[in-house]
């Protein structure tokens, strides 16, 4: 019960006193510790609760990050306009909306935080995980199937079973005496008390003492920290007074992922052809064809709208934002002057509204543009990869971002940027996949589309000399898993993926 520590701190005190000796707040000598199981979930979001209006609102903050966690794994409905969740300028327009939701579910006040009358009776537990399920099912009514559960007699036990399932839970530290510490488990210190957080992961040790317990460290997202990848350790503690909150996603979702692919056509005419995540044809919206332009680009927005990129003969780009019926907005359209002989290949809207706009130079680098909300240019990057063309970037629901590069044969680099844009290195050497030309019965395979559909999987838009499209899909580690041929139709060419 929730007074629990009580009975736990004279149940210690008649433990051998020499325990005291070698246990102090959790820490004991490494050379006496070796590791048991180490576990860490990866693209569990980092959100700060001060994004977000309204004071001691950890619960919910802890809540969104599982929400965000499982839009990106499976149920892509449940944030609207999907990721990357937060961005320089703070939380997306979905984000927000569903802090809002979340908050009107919960027992939550602005100046008692998330609490009900069951934070004060022993025994007794609230209903928060049926709450998180309750805000799925209302995007997703798959997620009815959802199992949902709270409790106050927290255990190592329930950690190990819900990160080996690859689920993170809530965990709120009610009262405790150890400190915790940012990002290792000597790292800086700060207290915590009455605090929601997200488990992410954990580490087992055992410790070569007979009369000392092992060592059990819980890492948390703090809801103190915007983005990034920062850890908050928790040394298990037998004097702490813990709740947890789980969710285990189940069933399968009812809104299928939808994804957009581009094609340019005769005299510049687009085509999108609206596709579910296996290639399958829904729908094809019409658009306009602009003699001397042609279309290169199309972003799928999370209100139901779009943009349409086109490259002009002399270089110009026209960003074309479209409402959701597929008409053009001309408040809300801009052309942008030639860059260095270049050509505008690829646009991606981000979850704080500012956007991307990627050019391949004439001399092979990339030129990648950071635009402001209102499309307006704020700053460049410019980037070399000799021998290769840049034709696609992505920005992945963890903030960081990808950059395809071609060579026209058939072989082709992936790079990872870090959430400055910046390259992303791995000890000595930048990150980077490369793909060889495979062969197919009318021609090598050219990558010139990359997209993350936040369910754990991306999918790759491929193209040969004769003009068929590939839809290939590959997995977290960027490995292609499979390929569909989606047929080749004289005089088009696919350009680019979108998901919604």
């Amino acid at each position: 019960m929730r007074t629990r520590w009580i009975g736990r701190t004279l149940a210690a005190l008649a433990l051998w006193s020499g325990m005291a000796s070698v246990y102090a707040d959790g820490w004991v000598l490494r050379e006496r510790q070796t590791i048991n199981e180490l576990r860490e979930l990866g693209g569990v979001p980092n959100y700060d609760q001060m994004d977000f209006p309204g004071n001691n609102d950890c619960g919910p903050t802890a809540a969104l990050m599982l929400l965000g966690y499982w839009d990106a794994h499976g149920w892509p409905a449940l944030v609207h306009g999907g990721g990357p969740y937060v961005g320089a300028a703070g939380p997306s327009a979905g984000l927000k909306a569903l802090d809002q939701e979340v908050k009107a579910l919960f027992p939550y006040t602005g100046t008692l935080g998330t609490v009900d009358a069951t934070f004060f009776v022993p025994f007794v537990t609230s209903d928060l995980g049926a709450r998180v399920r309750s805000v799925a099912t209302g995007h997703d009514s798959g997620a009815a199937a959802w199992g949902a559960s709270d409790d106050e007699d927290v255990s190592r036990d329930d950690v190990r079973a819900e990160l080996r399932a690859g689920r993170p839970m809530m965990l709120c530290v009610e009262w405790t005496a150890i400190t915790f510490h940012w990002n290792e488990r000597t790292g800086p210190s700060d207290s915590v008390r009455f605090h929601y957080m997200t488990v992410i992961g954990f580490e087992d040790w055992h410790i070569d003492d007979w009369a000392t317990p092992d060592d059990f460290w819980v890492a948390l997202r703090s809801g103190w920290r915007r983005g990034g990848d920062s850890v908050l350790w928790y040394n298990w503690s037998m004097w702490d007074d813990l709740y947890e909150v789980r969710v285990s996603p189940a069933g399968v979702p009812a809104r299928p992922q939808q994804v957009y692919m581009l094609w340019s056509g005769p005299g510049g005419q687009p085509s999108v052809w609206g596709m579910d995540g296996q290639g399958n044809y829904l729908s094809s919206p019409a658009f306009a064809a602009y003699a001397t332009w042609t279309p290169t680009s199309y972003e799928r927005l999370g209100n139901g709208g779009a943009v349409l990129l086109r490259s002009s003969v002399d270089g110009r780009a026209l960003l074309e934002t479209l409402d959701a019926n597929d008409r053009v907005l001309p408040a809300q359209t801009r052309v942008y002057p030639p860059v260095a002989g270049g050509t505008a290949v690829s646009y991606r809207r981000l979850a704080d509204d500012t956007g991307r706009l990627l050019w391949s130079r004439a001399d092979g680098s990339a030129e990648l543009w950071r635009l402001g909300a209102a499309g307006e240019y704020l700053g460049r990057f410019i980037y070399t990869n000799p021998g290769m063309r840049p034709v696609c970037y992505d920005k992945l629901p963890d903030g960081k971002g990808r950059m395809l590069w071609e060579d026209g044969l058939g072989r082709s680099d992936l790079w990872t940027l870090n959430e400055n844009d910046l390259r992303e290195l791995a000890g000595f050497s930048y990150v980077t996949r490369t793909y060889s030309g495979r062969a197919w019965f009318d021609g090598v395979l050219r990558q010139v589309g990359y997209r993350d559909l936040g369910d754990g999987t991306r999918r790759l838009l491929e193209i040969t000399s004769s003009g068929a499209a590939f839809f290939t899909r590959a997995n977290l580690n960027d490995d292609l898993v499979s390929t569909r041929r989606l047929g080749a139709f004289p005089g088009w060419v696919g350009r680019s993926l979108s998901a919604e």
